[in-house]
């Protein structure tokens, strides 16, 4: 007797064995993140690097990292955001057994990555010189932006793919292969960014043209390593070549119905972005500069977020998917506890050293002046930006990604930009009613922001609606 396709593919029959013991959710949470935060670190320290060397090529080449970057960090974020749902489907059928749709799922968001990639690029190549004049810099700066944002967005497909295949791999529980892939690639972002911006070993000075043409050859990098991980035997996706050609219409769907609210999340999340640019701005230059350098010191910190983040949303949507809601989140509620010690051990060394870690970027003892009392105040952040960051990051791989997109809109429009205007903008700049606090006040207004996300994703992280979700 024949048997169809949905029998061949269900799983066998589930065992209930119990609570699984703590110490073994202990490391799995731990397994998980330790990768994603040193593929975080890493992009951290290219960060740090690409504008190391171009500030020591030329001026205006940093410069034009603010329009062209900070165009290219949104479009990516906001246009790939089906990696979300890519991650939370895979992850829920990876649990449940289901490895045929596992691979349809992964074919179905290569594709999709590549096409959207493709119409990003030439959209986006078509209204790149608006892009970068929408920030009102000088021509000089605006024709390097322009070469760097076209470069870059000529590499979207495989960038798009690259991201894909890095849910995906998630997804399935597996975050040291994305991991080693990042690895390479920023290894091959920071060369290509020594021979070609300054012309070393007989190549010619591009200047910003190398250093998006290191970056793009870097995605490429990313994105066909991924692809070669795929079919090793060990792969937690091992797949065939002719699985890629598995695109199915229902994978997509459920993966656009999964990434939607993420999508609406991160627009309003960028958007909000650049309302609290304009605050901090029309504080000044020198509160701009301090700026930066809290947020240098910073990015270090959000780290062990991001990655237990990372590995609450596989942990949880690989339990559901197996029909095991109470390891779910048991799983989330160890990612919170072990991401936010070090967050709180970090918030402690601010109030010890702030002067010290503000110096590390400048000399200048007026940026300094201001710098200090507003990192003393980012110093009480950690509780509550972890929480919001690994429930967050845990419910969305379990497929709810209406609740963050409500908290994020809710913290950024109601809270945070209103806040920081109210607390660091002078009365005559903000409707006669600002304390003129500064860049003091302007951080005062984010820990609120942060104390708010934390506490309503806890509220909604209890009443459980990520346990009924269907993806």
């Amino acid at each position: 007797m024949s048997s169809t396709a949905e029998e061949q593919n269900a799983p066998g029959p589930v065992l209930d064995m119990g609570p699984t013991p703590m110490r073994v959710i202990l490391g799995r949470v731990f397994t998980l993140a330790w990768p994603a935060m040193m593929q975080a670190f890493m992009a951290t320290v290219v960060f740090f690097a690409d504008r190391l060397m171009l500030g020591n090529h030329d001026a205006k080449e940093l410069a034009a990292l603010i329009p062209s970057g900070t165009m290219l960090w949104s479009i990516t974020s906001i246009f790939g955001v089906w990696t979300i749902g890519t991650l939370a489907v895979v992850a829920r059928d990876k649990g449940a057994g289901r490895m045929e749709a596992v691979k349809r799922h992964v074919a179905t968001s290569i594709l999709m990555s590549l096409s959207l990639g493709a119409l990003v690029a030439g959209l986006g190549n078509v209204f790149a010189p608006q892009l970068v004049a929408f920030f009102g810099v000088t021509p000089a700066v605006a024709a390097a932006g322009e070469a760097y944002l076209r470069i870059l967005l000529c590499a979207m497909p495989l960038t798009f793919a690259a991201l894909s295949l890095m849910s995906a791999f998630t997804g399935a529980g597996d975050t040291l292969t994305p991991m080693i892939a990042s690895g390479v690639s920023n290894a091959v972002n920071v060369a290509g960014n020594y021979v070609l911006i300054f012309g070393h070993f007989g190549f010619p000075e591009m200047g910003m043209r190398g250093a998006a043409i290191a970056s793009a050859s870097a995605f490429g990098v990313f994105a066909l390593l991924e692809v070669s991980f795929l079919f090793r035997k060990r792969s937690l996706l091992p797949l065939r070549a002719r699985d890629l050609l598995g695109v199915s219409r229902a994978s997509a769907v459920r993966i656009l119905r999964v990434s939607m609210p993420a999508a609406l999340e991160r627009f309003i999340f960028h958007a909000g972005f650049i309302g609290f640019a304009r605050v901090v701005t029309a504080l000044g230059t020198l509160a701009m500069a301090a700026q930066e350098a809290l947020i240098a010191v910073q990015s270090v910190v959000f780290l062990p977020g991001e990655g237990f983040g990372i590995a609450a949303g596989s942990i949880m949507g690989r339990a559901l998917g197996a029909g095991k809601a109470e390891d779910a989140r048991r799983g989330a509620k160890v990612a919170v506890w072990m991401a936010v010690t070090p967050l709180v051990l970090a918030g402690v060394v601010f109030i010890l050293v702030p002067e010290r870690l503000v110096g590390l970027f400048t000399d200048d003892v007026r940026i300094i002046w201001i710098g200090v009392p507003a990192l003393i105040i980012g110093a009480f952040e950690g509780l509550f930006l972890g929480t919001f960051q690994v429930l967050s990051g845990g419910m969305r791989g379990a497929g709810d990604t209406r609740t963050p997109m409500l908290v994020t809109a809710l913290g950024v429009w109601a809270v945070r930009i209103p806040l920081c205007a109210f607390f660091g903008l002078a009365p005559e700049q903000f409707f006669g009613i600002g304390l003129g606090l500064g860049l003091r006040g302007v951080w005062m207004g984010t820990l609120i922001d942060w104390i708010v996300r934390a506490t309503l994703i806890t509220i909604a992280f209890k009443r459980g609606r990520w346990r009924r979700m269907k993806v």
